[in-house]
């Protein structure tokens, strides 16, 4: 069974972030639109960064989800960004096209960087 994990928080003034870890998929991805819609209509939140430093795999669906979240956001008078996409999430972004549109690298530099040691990323990006 795919599994993903949500994890909202704030960081700084009208930004609120949501973490994502796992797999986003057709049995994940309701939960993984869920979470980002959430970030987008709680109070005074202008900009919402999804991070998809643990997400370890997305499909057409996901990304389909994510420009409908961005779609909500921009109905909201909110901006919506992807933050640490890597390999085959990074791929699979650039191979749709929605890769400019949901990455901003000022947003993006606000997101802390993984709590993985050095050798745990090395052994999940392939050479």
């Amino acid at each position: 069974m795919t599994q993903l994990t949500v994890h909202p928080y704030d960081r700084g003034s009208h930004v609120r972030h949501v973490a994502m870890a796992g797999e986003v998929d057709i049995s994940t991805c309701a939960q993984f639109a869920t979470g980002i819609t959430d970030a987008i209509r709680h109070p005074e939140v202008n900009h919402v960064v999804v991070d998809l430093d643990d997400v370890t795999f997305i499909d057409a669906q996901a990304v389909h989800a994510l420009m409908r979240c961005r779609s909500a956001a921009a109905r909201h008078g909110t901006t919506l960004t992807v933050a640490n996409a890597h390999d085959i999430v990074e791929r699979v972004l650039a191979v749709t096209g929605v890769m400019h549109d949901v990455t901003d690298r000022d947003a993006s530099d606000e997101v802390p960087t993984s709590t993985r040691t050095a050798p745990d990323r090395a052994r999940r990006r392939p050479e």
